[in-house]
């Protein structure tokens, strides 16, 4: 049978959470890959939650971190960078 809706999962706060400011490494479900994108070069890469959680706690702002991301490839820093978050493959 088909839905003519999707069926929403997420509670209704998430998507403020996740498209505004207020999104933290808490408030995003473990069933979402977090990566960075750069603004110079496009490239993508995944960063680990965990070692973020560790490092600047589970309720630093992500709007707050995306200044420390860092290219890899082009070694492009600053606030050109985004955050891209995904669901994970299963």
């Amino acid at each position: 049978m088909r839905h003519r809706r999707g069926i929403n999962l997420l509670p209704d706060d998430y998507s403020l959470a996740v498209t505004g400011r207020l999104a933290t490494i808490e408030t995003i479900p473990e069933w979402y890959a977090l990566k960075g994108v750069c603004g110079h070069c496009s490239r993508e890469g995944f960063v680990d939650r965990q070692r973020l959680a560790r490092r600047f706690g589970k309720l630093a702002l992500l709007e707050d971190l995306r200044p420390k991301l860092r290219c890899l490839h082009c070694g492009n820093q600053g606030a050109s960078n985004i955050w891209l978050i995904t669901k994970a493959a299963r």
